[in-house]
Order: C-alpha cells, then sequence, then structure tokens
C-alpha cells in the first residue's frame, strides 16, 4: 500500500525510531453479542495478539463466553446494558437520558454486568455505547463498582471522576450515512496524526487505540484491518487494555 499519506506515516514513525522509541498500540472492537463467522474472521484477523472485545450484555450468550475461553488474548469489557438509544430525537445517542438518576443507572449497570457473569464472562471494564460519557454515568459507575473506563480519544464530561481509563482513537469505519470503510488513506493520516502529536508532547509511552466494528465491517475494511495487522506488528508494541491502563 503506497501512497502519499503511507509515506508520511513511514516518515513519521522513523522520527520515533531515531528518538529510540516504538509507539504502543492497543485494539477494541465493539456490539459483539454471539458468535459467527464475522467473529471468527476477527479472531482468525487478530491471531493471538491482543484484543478487548466490548459485549453488549442483552443478548449476548454462553457460546460467546465459551468461545472466548480459548482466546487467551481477548479481554471483555460491558458494552453498555442493551445498547438501545434513550436521548431525544437530534440529541447526541446514548443509553442513559441526560440527568437520570444516578442510583437507578447504576443499578441498570448492575444488571448488565451481571447478565454477562451468568454466560461466563468476567467483564473487567466499562465501555460506554457510541462512547457517551457524562456525568451522570461516570458516577453510577463508581456506585457500581467499576473502576476503569474506555471511550473516545480522551474526551471529557464536565466534571471528570478520575476512572483509570485507556480510549481509542483511531475508528476503522465511518457512520454517518450506514456504517463502510473509512479510506486507507484517511485511516494512516489519522494514524500519523496520533503519532506526531505524542512525539511533540513527548508524550512516547501513550497508547493509540484502534477502534473496529467486526459486525458492520465491508470487504474493504477487512482487507485494510488484515493489511494494517500485518504493518503494525513490526514497527508497534502492541498490548492489550491492562497491558497499558495508566492510573
Amino acid at each position: 500500500m503506497i501512497s502519499l499519506s503511507r509515506i508520511r506515516l513511514d516518515r513519521e514513525v522513523a522520527r520515533w525510531q531515531s528518538a529510540g522509541h516504538r509507539p504502543r498500540l492497543w485494539w477494541r472492537d465493539d456490539d459483539a453479542r454471539q458468535t459467527g463467522d464475522r467473529l471468527e474472521r476477527l479472531l482468525q484477523t487478530a491471531a493471538g495478539l491482543p484484543l478487548s472485545l466490548a459485549v453488549i450484555p442483552e443478548g449476548a450468550t454462553p457460546a460467546l463466553a465459551r468461545r472466548l475461553a480459548r482466546e487467551k488474548a481477548v479481554t471483555v469489557s460491558q458494552h453498555g446494558s442493551d445498547h438501545r438509544n434513550s436521548r431525544k430525537p437530534g440529541e447526541p445517542a446514548g443509553e442513559y437520558p441526560p440527568g437520570a438518576p444516578i442510583s437507578l443507572t447504576a443499578k441498570t449497570i448492575l444488571q448488565g454486568e451481571q447478565r454477562l457473569r451468568d454466560c461466563g464472562f468476567e467483564p473487567g471494564f466499562y465501555t460506554p455505547p457510541w462512547n457517551r460519557l457524562d456525568e451522570t454515568l461516570l458516577e453510577a459507575l463508581h456506585v457500581a463498582g467499576y473502576r476503569a473506563l474506555s471511550a473516545w480519544n480522551e474526551e471529557q464530561s464536565e466534571r471528570y471522576t478520575g476512572l483509570r481509563r485507556l480510549d481509542v482513537h483511531i475508528d476503522l469505519l465511518r457512520w454517518k450515512g450506514g456504517p463502510r470503510f473509512r479510506g486507507a488513506g484517511n485511516m494512516l493520516d489519522c494514524l500519523r496524526e496520533q503519532l506526531a502529536e505524542r512525539r511533540e508532547a513527548n508524550d512516547f509511552t501513550r497508547p493509540i487505540g484502534l477502534l473496529t466494528h467486526h459486525l458492520d465491517h465491508d470487504e474493504e475494511a477487512w482487507r485494510f484491518l488484515d493489511w494494517f495487522i500485518d504493518f503494525a506488528k513490526p514497527r508497534f508494541e502492541i498490548g492489550g487494555y491492562f497491558d497499558f491502563l495508566r492510573v
């Protein structure tokens, strides 16, 4: 895959190497509920690399838990409760209405966690659907006992409550008008920008998070993902959520 975007990315990676550093990469895939051909393709693409799978409690199956138990490099997070949008038309999508009671939100989170545990999962952190964070959810996560989460690009609500957090920064798909591959040039440019931002800030240890949605990939997305994993393995330190989680 030779393009201007690839040349610029290679130059940025070379700058990291010249500085004596290797970029860190981690991978989160959202919206899993059950086994199937697309999940198998995802696991085949990962080929034993660390992968965090965000599982939706409603509809999750024991068969999925049994399948993932065979993948030692896969960790599981709780991906909301039912992944249904409860916001009004025109508002950003989210599971919980703004200002919902914290106790009720915490109860719903705990019910979702218990559904996952009943299936055989051990969720280690929380991933909000649509990466939507607000004060109610953050407080409710504390009440529910969660101490770690993953959302999007270090975006914070007005009152961040200090949960341990590792985010994603590059989405394989674009969503407006329906999910589809973002494009190779766009992906490589986004990655280069993330790398340059860290290098210029002398923040060489902050991981970059890749976000995928295996149920929504088109064939172009799958082909790029296969290429990208091969590209990243010799150039990046690839770790799991708990390998890179910061306090």
